[in-house]
């Protein structure tokens, strides 16, 4: 069964020092975003791995494509994928946008009974 990611922006104000990524930066919460993914590198792009390792949706969150051999694929590989989950959020005219990596891969078929 795919196991779904949750991914969220956090929104952070510079601290006295003015200076972002610093000690005395502040949270400033959870913020909606604009979500999507895209090929990670040149070989994603070639394997189309956006199109077919998953979708994310509204809230951020990516559920990971169906296993097994893929006939669209190359060499009918399954639908594993590197990519960018992008977050793109328009504040005062401005386009924010923040970028992790993700590496969907094929599910866990066996489950042993000791890890």
């Amino acid at each position: 069964m795919p196991r779904p990611a949750q991914f969220e922006v956090l929104g952070y104000l510079n601290g006295p020092d003015g200076e972002p990524g610093t000690e005395d930066d502040i949270l400033a919460g959870h913020f909606p975003a604009d979500w999507s993914t895209e090929n990670f590198d040149a070989v994603a792009a070639a394997m189309e791995d956006a199109r077919f390792a998953g979708v994310i949706d509204g809230t951020g969150r990516f559920t990971p494509g169906d296993a097994g051999p893929n006939p669209e694929r190359p060499m009918m590989t399954n639908n594993a994928g590197n990519l960018w989950v992008v977050a793109r959020r328009e504040q005062a005219g401005e386009v924010l946008e923040g970028r992790a990596q993700l590496y969907a891969t094929i599910q866990r078929f066996v489950d042993p009974p000791i890890r």
